[in-house]
């Protein structure tokens, strides 16, 4: 059976790449999915948009859904801007929740 946590991945990853495709007026996105030494599961969306939205703009569900399904295992969630230009999404959880 597949891990738990893959659902959660592919569901962050589908989010991130819609909001990408609807929002970022992007020409390049790059995925990385690792597991890295601490035992964590990395899902890192870089592309090389508008960057990501302000903080006065309004937010559909996209973001707050990657940010709970990262909290609900234990993990955390970031987005900020790429350099030189563009969003950077990461998003980690343990492999075995918390």
């Amino acid at each position: 059976p597949p891990e738990p946590g893959a659902a959660d991945v592919l569901a962050t990853l589908r989010e991130g790449l819609t909001n990408v495709a609807r929002h970022a007026q992007a020409s390049r996105v790059d995925i990385v999915v690792a597991v890295d030494g601490s035992g964590e599961i990395l899902l890192r969306i870089t592309d090389d948009g508008i960057g990501p939205p302000s903080a006065d703009q309004p937010r559909g569900h996209g973001l707050g859904n990657m940010a709970a399904r990262a909290e609900a295992r234990g993990g955390s969630f970031e987005i900020g801007p790429s350099s030189p230009r563009g969003t950077e999404v990461a998003w980690r959880v343990p492999i075995v929740a918390r």
